[in-house]
């Protein structure tokens, strides 16, 4: 997996889900229900657009067996769920108490489209592979703007924009601009458009 895991930082998306699809359809068991969980979270990084994709990769991990109380699985269906509108009772009664980063991180980003935003804060957990570090900085970063904390939420984009790579870079650093500018500090934003 660390291959699949290092296209994905690279940006290399229909690599890592060629491999991961291959994975899925001639692994072990065990290889294709991870590699279905995988292909989930990825096409969960698309947003609405990856709603039908990420439920089937999901649907087709747990027809494998053993995932009922998986906290990655739950959190991942949580996270769908609460992208397609579901309650917040429903959403959370799938989350499990884990120290799992990855689990985590798909935790808060369902907090998030509950508009939980300090808890997407307190939940979010260091320790994930490079294509979600800095997806949970830029998490962390619009919870702090939604919050109206501009300041953190500037640092936060920056902290994402260290690890990111390419297009995601530049983006997380006009974002950082724009809330230097918010946070009324106007050479910081020209520092992060510089740099962008």
């Amino acid at each position: 997996m660390k291959g699949v895991l290092e296209a994905l930082h690279q940006g290399d998306y229909d690599t890592a889900i060629e491999r991961l699809t291959r994975k899925a359809l001639f692994g072990s068991k065990g290889e294709a229900r991870e590699a279905l969980l995988l292909l989930a979270e990825v096409h969960s990084l698309y947003g609405e657009e990856g709603l039908e994709k990420a439920h089937r990769a999901l649907e087709e991990a747990y027809e494998l067996g053993g995932l009922e109380y998986d906290p990655l699985y739950r959190a991942l269906l949580g996270e769908l769920l609460a992208l397609e509108g579901r309650g917040e009772k429903e959403v959370r009664a799938l989350f499990l108490p884990t120290e799992d980063p990855r689990a985590r991180y798909h935790q808060a980003q369902a907090l998030f489209y509950l508009g939980r935003f300090e808890e997407v804060l307190r939940t979010l957990k260091e320790g994930l592979p490079a294509f979600l570090a800095w997806r949970a900085e830029g998490l962390k970063g619009r919870a702090l703007e939604r919050l109206g904390r501009y300041r953190e939420a500037a640092l936060a984009y920056e902290r994402g924009a260290e690890l990111a790579l390419g297009l995601e870079r530049y983006w997380l650093l006009l974002d950082a601009a724009a809330m230097w500018l918010e946070a009324g500090e106007g050479e910081r934003a020209l520092l992060a458009l510089e740099e962008a």
